[in-house]
């Protein structure tokens, strides 16, 4: 898929901006382990379980789900299961209500932007450009991460994968500060969000750029759409330290992505590698986003 609305040329100023989240913005690893583990801490004692046993629970149930953040996946271990079956989701939230307030301690404790996101962000702002977000994460948890890091007056729009699973337990936030998370239909990494989110905008295809560390879930789906592309690779993360614990209960075998799939090498060459966002005034030129009426 190329072109899109007004089939602007590659040279054309960009216009959109859509940002990935993890890994992006902030260290995403280096929050949500630290998290996890304080509440496998507190849940292990409730649940009459060691800790270790309580990680291979919580591994078995993201592999089922494919999403090692499935949201309050703790309620669907096998020793919840076993002590509080026969309770309401609600009731069983309550019961093991310590051990979710542990992670959500650690994970406002740990859980920041990264130095250069903010000036980035008012600078594009104060050039006139619209900002998007969009990531895999399901927009549950993604939410809460906005409201912690204060971000969410930032972006027109925001995009994220649906909650999948049992009901959850308690009121949804999948609306937080006012702004909308659009949950969609066919998430990362498929190519026809530059179209959607490009029509939501009023812009060229070619006017968008999606900035993203990943080059499978972030570059080449906006490459194989028509839009632009940045690659962000952030230096001194905190992944060393944190993922032997990770692996422990990721529904992955590894927690690394292909960097090369469905993108030819002459493609990659032309994506920038960023290791700050205001190198990206360093690449691209940006303009205001056309208004109705403009």
């Amino acid at each position: 898929m190329t072109g899109g609305i007004g089939e602007v040329g590659t040279d054309a100023p960009i216009r959109l901006v859509v940002f990935d989240f993890d890994d992006t913005l902030y260290d995403w690893i280096g929050h949500f382990v630290p998290a996890l583990e304080a509440m496998i801490g507190t849940a292990a004692p409730l649940l009459g379980i060691d800790a270790d046993d309580l990680r291979l629970e919580l591994k078995a149930v993201h592999k089922r789900y494919g999403n090692t953040e499935q949201p309050f996946a703790l309620l669907e271990t096998d020793s919840a299961h076993r002590l509080y079956g026969e309770r309401t989701r609600d009731e069983q939230r309550q019961a093991l209500a310590p051990a979710f307030t542990a992670f959500d301690r650690v994970r406002a404790d740990t859980l920041r932007l990264y130095d250069d996101v903010v000036p980035a962000f008012e600078r594009l702002r104060d050039d006139g450009v619209s900002l998007a977000g969009y990531s895999t994460a399901p927009s549950v948890n993604l939410a809460k991460r906005i409201k912690l890091l204060d971000i969410a007056g930032f972006f027109s729009r925001i995009y994220a994968s649906p909650f999948t699973g049992k009901p959850f337990p308690g009121p949804r936030t999948s609306s937080e500060n006012g702004l909308e998370i659009i949950e969609m239909d066919r998430p990362k990494p498929d190519p026809d969000a530059v179209e959607r989110i490009t029509l939501d905008f009023g812009v060229a295809h070619s006017e968008a750029l999606f900035v993203g560390d990943s080059v499978a879930s972030d570059i080449a789906p906006a490459i194989a759409g028509g839009a632009r592309a940045a690659l962000i690779r952030r230096a001194g993360g905190s992944e060393k330290d944190w993922l032997p614990d990770l692996l422990q209960v990721s529904h992955r075998l590894a927690e690394r992505r292909e960097d090369a799939v469905g993108l030819s090498d002459d493609a990659l060459g032309r994506v920038p590698t960023l290791s700050s966002l205001d190198q990206l005034w360093d690449h691209f030129t940006f303009a205001p986003a056309v208004t109705a009426g403009s």
